[in-house]
């Protein structure tokens, strides 16, 4: 994947991040529905770093 999917892809997930803020900031949900709100935060946060970690691959590569 290109530096420029990764970082449309990043932006993409960066947006659902703020989602999440807002939804989780503006209700009261139940523990469990924000822990499964949490874990799926964190998972979008793992796939974000695996993309910029790919970046960083391809940076090395220029010449």
């Amino acid at each position: 994947m290109s530096i420029e999917e990764n970082i449309a892809q990043i932006r993409s997930e960066l947006d659902i991040l703020s989602q999440y803020e807002r939804m989780v900031e503006g209700n009261n949900f139940e523990v469990n529905t924000v822990a499964d709100i949490k874990g799926n935060a964190k998972d979008i946060c793992d796939q974000i770093k695996t993309k910029a970690d790919s970046i960083k691959a391809e940076i090395d590569q220029w010449s």
